[in-house]
């Protein structure tokens, strides 16, 4: 079952593993821009596999990504790069401010397949990154980890952003990040 967005929202789009297409959604604003953003998706009854993204950008260029994901929250693995698993890196052109950029499929990598699927009642860290300033995302007085969207299965939560690539030793707090999981 399929759930139009708002046309000014993004969506956060993902399949249960029984291949259910779901979405949720989070606004196109931002007011601020970084190399990247780390946020938690923490699921509910279902198991839910990635399959593909989609980031919130103001520029209209080539831009160069990076997106990592790990089991359990994001804060367990800030500085340490090695806890992170590529899903997928390339190039693409950014769609400018208030709409989504999409990530391609074919840009996720098979061989992490295992690491999209994300269990029942089971927090996943995410980081999405471009090796340039170039990530929206705005602030919240909400803290890290409090849920800044929700529906029936799953919350994604408050997290940082990033202001070096492609690892820094230093995080902004209390960031909304803006885009789409499919």
């Amino acid at each position: 079952k399929e759930i139009t967005p708002p046309s000014q929202s993004p969506t956060l789009l993902f399949e249960e593993t029984a291949l259910c297409p779901k979405q949720i959604s989070t606004p196109y604003t931002s007011s601020y821009s970084s190399h990247g953003n780390m946020f938690d998706v923490q699921t509910k009854s279902k198991a839910i596999t990635v399959t593909g993204m989609s980031l919130h950008t103001s520029k209209v260029a080539n831009l160069a990504y990076e997106i990592y994901t790990k089991p359990g929250s994001f804060q367990d693995g800030l500085n340490d790069q090695s806890v992170w698993i590529l899903l997928a890196s390339g190039n693409v052109t950014g769609a400018g401010y208030g709409v989504g950029t999409h990530i391609p499929s074919e840009h996720f990598l098979t061989s992490t397949r295992s690491s999209r699927v994300i269990p029942p009642h089971a927090t996943q860290g995410f980081y999405v990154t471009f090796t340039t300033t170039d990530i929206s995302y705005d602030t919240t007085s909400l803290n890290v980890g409090d849920s800044m969207m929700s529906d029936d299965n799953i919350d994604v939560l408050v997290g940082v952003s990033i202001p070096e690539y492609p690892f820094g030793s230093s995080f902004y707090e209390k960031r909304l990040w803006r885009g789409e999981i499919e």
